[in-house]
C-alpha cells in the first residue's frame, strides 16, 4: 500500500527519519508536488531514496508552502519512473509519464481502484482513473472546492484515498487521512510503533 504525506501551509516539513520510514515501506518510487507563486510543480520518478532526498532538498520548500509527497508500492503498470505519483489531472496518457510538469491540478493516490485494474497494462490503475474519470470531473482549479465532485470521485473509487492540489496551493483530500505531529497521512503503516509493522 502506498502512502501520501501532506504538509499544509504553515506546517513543518517531514523529517529525514519520517521520509526514510515511508520509503522503507513503499520503495517502488516517489515524487512530490508543491505550489509556489501561483504555479504548481510536480517532480516525480525517483527510484532511490538518496535521489529523492536530493531533489526535495533542492526544491527548498518553505514552511509557508504546501507540499504533498507520495511513496509507491506498484500494483499495476510496473516499477518505473513514469508511474510514480503525483500525476497531473489530464485526459492525455502521455502526461502521466511526465516526470516534471506544471499543471493546473495534481493528484496522488493511495489504494487499489478495481474498476481500472487490468492485467499487463502499461499504465497503473491510478493513471487510468485520472485520465478516464478524474479529468472529467475536476476540470478547473476551483473544482477542488466543490464537495459534490470530490464525493463523486470517492463513489467511483470507494475505500481509496486521494490528495489533490491546485496552483494556488489549495489541497483537497478524499478518504480518511490521519494527522500526526501536524502532517496528514493516507495511512500510518510506516510508523514503527504501528501494530504489525514491527512483526
Amino acid at each position: 500500500m502506498c502512502v501520501i504525506c501532506i504538509k499544509k501551509k504553515g506546517v513543518r516539513m517531514p523529517t529525514e527519519s519520517e521520509i526514510k520510514d515511508m520509503w522503507a515501506r513503499n520503495p517502488d518510487g516517489a515524487g512530490f508536488m508543491y505550489a509556489r507563486d501561483g504555479e504548481l510543480h510536480i517532480d516525480k520518478g525517483y527510484m532511490s531514496l538518496p535521489a529523492f532526498m536530493e531533489a526535495l532538498e533542492a526544491a527548498e520548500i518553505k514552511e509557508s508552502e504546501p507540499l504533498i509527497l507520495h511513496f509507491r508500492i506498484s500494483t499495476q503498470g510496473g516499477v518505473n519512473p513514469g508511474m510514480c505519483h503525483p500525476f497531473p489531472v489530464s485526459k492525455r496518457y502521455a502526461d502521466m509519464d511526465e516526470l516534471e510538469s506544471s499543471p493546473e491540478i495534481g493528484i496522488a493516490h493511495n489504494g487499489i481502484i478495481q474498476r481500472c485494474c487490468k492485467a499487463n497494462c502499461k499504465y497503473s490503475d491510478t493513471a487510468l482513473f485520472v485520465t478516464r474519470y478524474v479529468s472529467e470531473l475536476i476540470r478547473k482549479p476551483s473544482d477542488l472546492n466543490k464537495y459534490a465532485l470530490l464525493e463523486a470521485i470517492s463513489a467511483l473509487a470507494p475505500n481509496n484515498r486521494f490528495a489533490l492540489m491546485n496552483a494556488k496551493g489549495k489541497i483537497a483530500t478524499i478518504g480518511a487521512f490521519e494527522q500526526m505531529d501536524g502532517l496528514l497521512y493516507s495511512n500510518t503503516y510506516h510508523v514503527k510503533n504501528y501494530g504489525w509493522w514491527r512483526k
